[in-house]
Order: C-alpha cells, then sequence, then structure tokens
C-alpha cells in the first residue's frame, strides 16, 4: 500500500512539474500578433492634364503659330477728297513670341467720287493679342501696319501709308474665326493726302 502511494505521488510530482513547466513556458513565450493590415496601395498621382487647344489659338497665341486673314471693307475718307472705297486686305503674320506676331500685309483698293482709280499697297505688320477672356473664344488684339501706296488713274503715283488700331476675333472652328477690325488710316501722296477710319470684316485662320 505504502509503495502504491508513494507511486502515486511521484506520479502527481511529474504531472505538476510538467503543468508548472508548461504554463511558465507558454507565460514566457511571446504573444503572437495578429496579421498586420497591408498598406493601402498609394494612390497613383493624377495624370497631368493636356492644354486645351483653343480655337482658333487661345490665350496666350502659342509662339510659331501663325495668323492670315482677309477682310473687305466698304467706306468714306474724308480729307482733300472725298473719296469712296472698296478693300480688300490680306494679312499674314507669324508669332515670334507668345501673343506677338509679325508678318505683313496686301491691300487692294477702288476709289470712287473725287478720284476714280485704284491703289495697291503693301508692306510691314505687327499684331499683339490679348488673352484676357475666360471662354477664350473671343479675344481681343490692336496692330498696326506701315508701308508703300501707289495710286493711278492712267497715271501712277506712290506714297505712304499707315494703318493703327485693333479688333476682335470670335472663334467659329478650331483652326477658324471671324475678325471685325477698326483701324485708323493714313495715306500720304505727294500732291494730296487722305486719311480716315477703316472697318473692316472677315475670316482669319491659325495655323
Amino acid at each position: 500500500m505504502k509503495g502504491i502511494l508513494r507511486t502515486v505521488m511521484m506520479v502527481m510530482v511529474l504531472v505538476l512539474a510538467s503543468g508548472a513547466a508548461y504554463g511558465q513556458a507558454k507565460a514566457s513565450a511571446p504573444k503572437s500578433q495578429p496579421p498586420a493590415k497591408a498598406a493601402p496601395p498609394a494612390k497613383a498621382a493624377p495624370a497631368a492634364k493636356k492644354p486645351e487647344i483653343a480655337a482658333p489659338a487661345g490665350s496666350p497665341i502659342s509662339k510659331g503659330s501663325l495668323w492670315v486673314d482677309g477682310t473687305f471693307a466698304l467706306q468714306s475718307y474724308s480729307g482733300d477728297m472725298d473719296l469712296s472705297e472698296f478693300n480688300f486686305t490680306g494679312m499674314c503674320d507669324y508669332f515670334v513670341i507668345d501673343n506677338l506676331g509679325v508678318g505683313g500685309m496686301l491691300s487692294y483698293t477702288s476709289l470712287s467720287n473725287d478720284l476714280d482709280m485704284s491703289a495697291l499697297a503693301i508692306g510691314a505688320h505687327a499684331l499683339y493679342a490679348f488673352g484676357i477672356w475666360s471662354d477664350k473664344k473671343v479675344y481681343p488684339f490692336a496692330d498696326l501696319a506701315l508701308g508703300l501706296a501707289q495710286v493711278g488713274d492712267g497715271d501712277s503715283e506712290s506714297g505712304l501709308f499707315f494703318n493703327l488700331g485693333g479688333g476682335a476675333n470670335y472663334a467659329i472652328g478650331k483652326n477658324l474665326g471671324i475678325v471685325g477690325t477698326l483701324n485708323y488710316a493714313i495715306y500720304s501722296f505727294s500732291d494730296y493726302d487722305y486719311s480716315g477710319i477703316e472697318l473692316k470684316a472677315g475670316l482669319v485662320g491659325m495655323f
């Protein structure tokens, strides 16, 4: 009997010792960490917006653009003579920097009343466009021209002309607009001078 009790006691001691050792090992073991949450994917940087191409050129008109227009006018002049005039003017400007174009112009004029003759003018032209309207479809510009003019009614006479003024362009397409201009023009010849307001309208193309 005593042997049985001794054996049971030894087994209990071993079980208790094993349990204590297991509990101590479990207590000292590092607690398992919950799985780390995956970092949210980095947001992709928004793609850069492509610049809008306003029609026909918008604001500003970029360096390297080409402006070509043709305008018509019916008007009257007063001075040394009273004159009625039909005019067609073509201009071409290359933009050497943003908004500033330089180029040339060619103008044909038919005069009547005190004179019955035709006139041809050719010269240098410059244009500055103001990009100040938010819709980029209508914008104003200023321009000037200076050159040589020749009139004739059988005999021809040469002189100088000077135009200063401006206008506005309304875009009706990507490369096409309606243009209106108002200029003060001076024509000077050896025998007479005349000056007046030129009001013109026509089309402009931007390339």
